[in-house]
């Protein structure tokens, strides 16, 4: 039609002109379109004033007490004022990313990075490796395969992402440190009570000097393992990386088989290095996060917030631990692609 009544115009202006038309024509129907009969989601407008004052109240008064918050903290306190509001749950705010870059954005505040950290890892040897270690784990079932790990846990630790109008210095960064050594299987079914090495001598954990795995702790963790094997009669891989710590001659064991992951490689090829220990760590923040809520609401303004015994980081290690889905064990290990799916 457009092209008998203007046979000069081009394609594009052609398409241009259909747009303006089809446009105008249905101009009234997306006027009536009510919002509840849209699909279209739209970004709920500000319902519940009083919360968000007093969120961002609680952000700058915990930043003149030079306490360090992140975004799940922010989080965190806007839900717990959101239930002492009484907020009906169809009303409930969902504290999403989009929320809290709103609510930054509302209120000037703006993200800090206090400190970062990467790593490294040799990519040249990765498909070379995988091809040699999957020819030894063809040779045993999903579940007899072990990978054992350490993770070093900064268990006072405060975020190093805050929340603030400025960024500002806050109480100084503790370093004590907890070493946690972890172990399970390729499927999860097995998930290793974890070691705890620690500065101080107590009965319900090792120790040394500077709260890290040694050779000799490893050789008794490793002792322990295989006597647990030969007990039940089972055959089981162990993948290891080659940490000095871990290299140990003129072992005898029984029913495991020791298999060491090369150099620069364990952020890609150890299952634990590969989500397993960060998920971990996920869980424990969350509930170290909870627990310095709680002491920030105890009125605690002279101390830490981020503070804990060492016995309580213990337990809340062991219980996330175990909440570990062996779902998730096995999707790290199928990422490392040292197990086909």
């Amino acid at each position: 039609m457009w092209t008998r009544d203007s046979p000069f115009l081009t394609q594009p202006q052609l398409a241009e002109q259909a747009k303006h038309e089809f446009l105008l024509v249905k101009r009234k129907h997306f006027l009536a379109v009510r919002d509840e009969d849209s699909d279209i989601k739209r970004a709920r407008p500000l319902n519940f004033p009083e919360l968000d004052q007093a969120l961002a109240n609680w952000v700058l008064h915990c930043q003149a007490r030079r306490i360090f918050l992140d975004g799940n903290m922010v989080r965190a306190k806007g839900a717990r004022l959101q239930d002492k509001l009484e907020i009906a749950d169809d009303e409930k705010i969902a504290f999403s990313n989009v929320w809290l870059q709103s609510f930054q954005k509302s209120h000037g505040f703006k993200s800090f990075r206090v400190h970062g950290e990467s790593g490294s890892v040799n990519m040249a040897t990765i498909d070379e490796q995988i091809k040699r270690l999957r020819a030894v784990i063809q040779q045993y079932a999903v579940a007899d395969v072990y990978n054992f790990d350490e993770t070093g846990l900064f268990y006072k630790l405060c975020p190093d992402k805050i929340i603030a109008r400025q960024l500002f210095e806050g109480a100084k960064k503790s370093k004590t440190q907890i070493t946690v050594a972890l172990a399970c299987n390729a499927d999860g079914s097995d998930m290793r009570e974890p070691l705890f090495i620690g500065h101080a001598n107590k009965p319900r954990y090792r120790n040394n000097k500077k709260a890290w795995m040694t050779a000799v702790l490893y050789r008794e963790w490793l002792v322990a393992f295989d006597q647990e094997m030969v007990a039940v009669g089972r055959k089981a891989l162990l993948l290891i990386d080659n940490a000095s710590s871990h290299i140990i001659s003129a072992m005898d064991l029984g029913e495991v088989t020791v298999e060491y992951l090369p150099s620069n490689t364990t952020s890609k090829l150890q299952p634990l290095d590969a989500g397993i220990i960060a998920a971990l760590k996920r869980r424990y923040r969350h509930r170290q996060l909870q627990h310095a809520l709680d002491k920030e609401e105890e009125g605690v303004c002279d101390k830490d917030i981020y503070a804990i015994d060492q016995l309580l980081v213990m337990k809340w290690v062991k219980c996330r631990w175990r909440d570990i889905k062996g779902e998730l064990v096995l999707n790290c290990v199928w990422h490392t692609k040292l197990i086909a799916r």
